[in-house]
């Protein structure tokens, strides 16, 4: 789906579900605020209520096949990545000079695995965590969200063993 003004990708026909799957931080619509939930605030929103519908706190986020690029799916190419996330508090508040103001965020640990190691672990038996699909854009600009607010922690916490700490920042309106 793309805007017939604009030509802006908002969304996918799901063949498997028959369902449209609307990308809703590229949809914009009046409010009376005039403020719209961005792409990370639209992550943690589906996050949370993933850990609320599942009680699983952990998730691999892959990317949607139909939105690989093709220079991604070939033998001399770099091959498409997956976001392993393992929520540790999905109600903070943060500030730093770069924000100016106390912002709610989701505080996670996070590391990029290959796509096929997300997939080995998402089809065993034991497996403990979720998997939540965005297009291979998004997840890109996701990640370097999550890579800017390691940055925002001081260097002793921003690993865990072969985890880095990331702050999600969460939708949060002044009503």
């Amino acid at each position: 789906m793309f805007c017939s003004s604009c030509r802006e990708h908002l969304g996918f026909f799901n063949f498997r579900t028959a369902a449209v799957t609307l990308l809703k931080w590229q949809v914009s619509l009046k409010s009376v605020s005039g403020v719209f939930p961005n792409i990370s605030e639209c992550l943690a929103a589906t996050i949370i209520s993933t850990i609320a519908r599942s009680g699983s706190s952990k998730s691999f986020i892959t990317p949607m096949r139909e939105t690989i690029p093709k220079n991604q799916d070939g033998p001399d190419s770099e091959k498409p990545k997956a976001l392993h996330i393992w929520v540790l508090n999905s109600g903070i508040f943060y500030s730093s000079s770069r924000t100016g103001q106390c912002k709610p965020a989701i505080k996670l640990l996070y590391r990029r695995v290959s796509l096929g190691e997300a997939n080995q672990v998402l089809e065993s038996i034991t497996c403990d965590a979720q998997e939540l699909n965005m297009p291979a854009k998004a997840l890109n600009e996701i990640a370097e969200i999550l890579d800017d607010s390691n940055m925002l922690l001081p260097v002793k916490d921003r690993l865990f063993k072969q985890w880095r700490v990331g702050l999600l920042p969460r939708w949060h309106t002044n009503v």
